[in-house]
């Protein structure tokens, strides 16, 4: 049990502690697949959505007659994260190309929905630069939304709270960025 004493006291209470029931803890990631534990992000964790990049793998035998379909879309998904396009339109681009030339080879043709695909470029590891993109597009989101809240209208002041979030989520950022340059020089970067 934990006690939370409350900050607002009244004249009807001496004392303001509430007993609360400590959270049963669960893992952040359910390491040995998917299970009753509903924790985690990965594909792993939505055993009835079906993902392609988990169902099959790449083609090391093809030949030049054989078209290794895995590849094509995979090869496309590192490409298109390697000029940081957004993962909605990497996603949109994978729906595509699966639905027209992968869908109607594979045995039952499942559907591979946008959310699975999202969900597996996104989380699965095998495409780091998309994640990595997506952390930079958030904290840039973050910087512009900040960037209007600096200056108090009416006085012309800055307002130093604002001003310190801002910088910090800057200095984030520049740290971010510089990461993820010094994994790319190590050749670590989206090497799969």
């Amino acid at each position: 049990m934990r006690i939370i004493i409350s900050a607002k006291m009244d004249s009807d209470s001496e004392n303001a502690m509430t007993l609360v029931p400590d959270a049963t803890p669960v893992a952040a990631y359910a390491m040995a697949g998917s299970g009753s534990i509903d924790n985690g992000v990965h594909c792993s964790r939505f055993p009835d959505d079906f993902c392609f990049f988990c169902a099959f793998e790449r083609n090391p035998n093809a030949t030049s007659n054989e078209k290794d379909l895995y590849s094509s879309i995979s090869d496309m998904v590192q490409h298109m994260s390697s000029i940081k396009r957004e993962p909605a339109a990497i996603a949109d681009h994978v729906y595509k190309a699966y639905e027209d030339t992968v869908r109607h080879v594979v045995k039952g043709e499942p559907a591979w929905s946008k959310a699975s695909i999202l969900r597996h470029i996104l989380y699965n590891g095998q495409f780091e630069d998309v994640f990595d993109t997506s952390v930079c597009n958030m904290l840039s989101s973050i910087i512009v939304r900040q960037n209007n809240t600096l200056v108090d209208g009416s006085t012309g002041n800055i307002i130093e709270e604002n001003r310190k979030a801002f910088c910090d989520t800057v200095a984030t950022l520049i740290k971010w960025k510089q990461s993820r340059r010094m994994k790319s020089k190590s050749g670590l970067a989206g090497k799969k």
